[in-house]
């Protein structure tokens, strides 16, 4: 598959602000480097994108120039840049070539191509160490927007006992079906489509979203309905600055806040279901 690739160029302070629109405007997958290098399907750089893309960069006062890439061995591109990540020693996240010494409770072997979720940014981060505090053995759990599965593959190992990983993306949907090979994992499902794919009845004990701000404001009542009523939503994918959106939203959908964690400008946000909006 040929893609294009950006090379933008501006202000380190505001890079995680443009990050997430990038996301939501289309972009696959992002690198950074001296440039940030973000990465969309070439069929997909059509007038449409670039408008979106123009602003964006007006807003932000970035550059960027646009470049064709045929053919690229997207392996040799994440080797060379993919390190080991750790959070605390609950869990390593590591390709199979990574030769790591130290013990941890839970290990994590990915091969993440193009797809989100790397556990490098500070969302994934967020939202791994939120389940590690979480108790969901023999839970039903969601995984929306799953990436390359890694959030999935963290609640078999927490000993879940029924797992929906769920995204829009056919390359991200291949991405999360070869990590779960390569976890041996046993109790996963993956779906291709959004929530209205996923059958009406079937309620979810954790349901797990890291994704954009746009989809999680326009899904929220979705949400409300696939979580049972003790249940546990976690959300990230938010800026700081989006956080009073995000809660309004969400307490007009019927959820109550639980809490908040910080990494950076990115929050993770813990709520349960309110009973009055059974």
């Amino acid at each position: 598959m040929d893609y294009i690739q950006l090379n933008l160029n501006g202000e380190e302070s505001v890079r995680e602000l443009i990050i997430a629109e990038l996301f939501a405007i289309g972009i696959d997958s992002v690198h950074e480097t001296d440039l940030l290098l973000a990465y969309i399907e070439k069929h997909l750089f059509n007038d449409d994108f670039i408008v979106k893309l123009q602003a964006l960069c007006e807003k932000y006062k970035y550059n960027y120039t646009a470049e064709a890439l045929a053919n690229i061995n997207w392996n040799a591109e994440w080797e060379s840049s993919f390190n080991p990540v750790t959070i605390r020693d609950y869990c390593l996240i590591k390709a199979s070539f990574h030769k790591v010494e130290e013990e941890f409770q839970h290990t994590i072997e990915i091969n993440p191509k193009m797809s989100f979720g790397t556990g490098h940014h500070e969302t994934t981060w967020l939202m791994m160490d939120k389940i590690s505090q979480l108790n969901i053995k023999e839970k039903k759990v969601l995984d929306y927007g799953c990436g390359t599965g890694i959030l999935a593959i963290l609640a078999e190992k927490e000993l879940a006992k029924d797992i929906d990983a769920i995204d829009i993306d056919p390359l991200c949907v291949e991405n999360t079906a070869e990590n779960l090979e390569i976890n041996a994992c046993q109790r996963i499902s993956i779906l291709l489509g959004d929530l209205d794919i996923l059958q009406v009845s079937k309620k979810y004990d954790l349901i797990l979203a890291n994704i954009n701000r746009k989809v999680l404001l326009s899904n929220a009542d979705l949400l409300a309905e696939f979580l049972m009523a003790d249940g546990d939503l976690v959300l990230s994918g938010i800026l700081e600055t989006d956080k009073d959106i995000v809660l309004d939203r969400y307490k007009t959908a019927g959820f109550i806040l639980e809490e908040i964690n910080q990494r950076g400008e990115w929050l993770c946000i813990q709520f349960t279901k309110s009973t009055n909006s059974l």
